[in-house]
């Protein structure tokens, strides 16, 4: 088998709440690159949840440390404890916002990591936004579900995951 990614699924939705994607991942693959392509009326956060067996890990088990460059600064933070992770890209009006997010491990029962990547351009402004996250717990997922704030707000785009094959 050559070495390379392997497209596992590709989504498209249109004025949703939240997108779950089951049975994505699993024992052929360890690490997964997924890639959102998102906007929305509202601008806000995309959320990110773990899934097992079609439900949501929404245990308050999420770490996240992130930095935020721009021309002029630098500024980060630490988070545990959440039920989410949040910051997995931006939802913005009439804005796509594009990211790349590199995940270890869901599928085995060990921590799952993951690092997240984007560059938001709203209203003018560049930034670079960089997350690292994980779980505390050592559950086996297949699958995920992203929301635009897990808010009453709706979103639109694409999803698309790729497995590393090695």
């Amino acid at each position: 088998m050559a070495t390379g990614l392997k497209l596992l699924s590709r989504d498209s939705f249109t004025t949703v709440t939240s997108v779950s994607l089951d049975n994505v991942f699993s024992s052929s693959y360890k690490q997964y690159k997924i890639v959102t392509d998102v906007d929305s009326g509202n601008n806000e956060n995309v959320l990110f949840r773990l899934r097992a067996s079609g439900t949501d890990n929404s245990s308050g088990n999420y770490r996240r440390t992130y930095l935020v460059g721009t021309s002029t600064s630098v500024v980060g933070a630490n988070e545990s404890s959440q039920t989410v992770w949040s910051g997995f890209g931006r939802a913005e009006s009439g804005v796509r916002q594009c990211n790349i997010t590199e995940v270890l491990n869901p599928f085995q029962s060990t921590n799952t990591t993951a690092y997240s990547f984007f560059v938001p351009s709203a209203s003018g402004n560049l930034e670079v936004i960089s997350v690292a996250y994980d779980i505390t717990v050592t559950t086996s997922y297949d699958g995920f579900t992203i929301a635009p704030g897990f808010s009453a707000s709706t979103f639109s785009g694409t999803v698309q995951v790729y497995g590393y094959v090695i």
